[in-house]
């Protein structure tokens, strides 16, 4: 009884069979049969075959590459913003600006190590930044109170003189007297007393009416000559 596996070999005709100790297939056991060099030639040429096509390959994907590379030059050129950039990093002065211009460069560029250097370096510059506005808030506060000190004693100075005269005069048993207003003693004791001589012969009656006349007629005179009818002491 034949077996299926036979039977499935025969209907197909790539079916291989074993001959002098390899499997090939039936339909090529009549087939005409190769040397070896032959053989040997025909899988050298199949190798060099596929050596050069995937040298063309890699030549078509170089030459792909270059071309994309001499764009990508040609846009750095005429982009705007990177020449802005470069312009910009080229007339800078101070070292901060520079290192945000270097990183902007970077971040355009997508160069992530240059980003995360220049970073660290404006992280850095930062720092010290803050500390020298620190040192010199510090040395302008003590220059600004040293610079106080004498007007702070100047003040105090005066001050003390001030109050000091201002509390001398409630020790003094001395009157002061305001300007314009007339010390009434002394000017009692500068002026001397006016005395009013009235001739009146002894033995002789005159009438009262005579008598008035008569001292009327002395403080004219005495008006004419400049003195004040003024009691001791009384105010002018």
């Amino acid at each position: 009884m034949p077996i299926v596996g036979d039977v499935i070999g025969l209907l197909n005709p790539n079916a291989t069979v074993k001959v002098g100790g390899r499997f090939i297939r039936k339909s090529d056991v009549n087939a005409p049969r190769l040397s070896p060099a032959t053989s040997r030639a025909i899988l050298l040429k199949k190798e060099t075959k596929a050596t050069n096509d995937l040298v063309s390959a890699k030549k078509a994907e170089t030459a792909a590459i270059k071309a994309k590379s001499e764009v990508d030059k040609l846009k750095d050129k005429f982009d705007v913003e990177r020449i802005g950039l470069t312009l910009a990093l080229n007339q800078a002065t101070d070292e901060e600006t520079k290192l945000r211009l270097r990183a902007q460069l970077a971040i355009l560029d997508n160069n992530e190590a240059l980003a995360k250097k220049y970073n660290a370096e404006l992280n850095a510059l930062a720092a010290t930044n803050s500390l020298a506005a620190a040192a010199t808030n510090a040395s302008t506060a003590v220059t600004n109170l040293a610079n106080s000190m004498p007007a702070l004693f100047t003040a105090l100075g005066e001050m003390t003189g001030r109050a000091r005269n201002q509390i001398a005069p409630f020790g003094s048993t001395d009157l002061q007297v305001p300007y314009g207003v007339t010390n009434q003693g002394a000017v009692s004791a500068a002026v001397a007393p006016l005395v009013i001589n009235v001739p009146v012969n002894a033995g002789t009656i005159i009438a009262e009416q005579e008598l008035q006349g008569l001292i009327t007629d002395t403080v004219r005179v005495a008006l004419k000559s400049g003195n004040k009818l003024l009691p001791a002491g009384g105010i002018a």
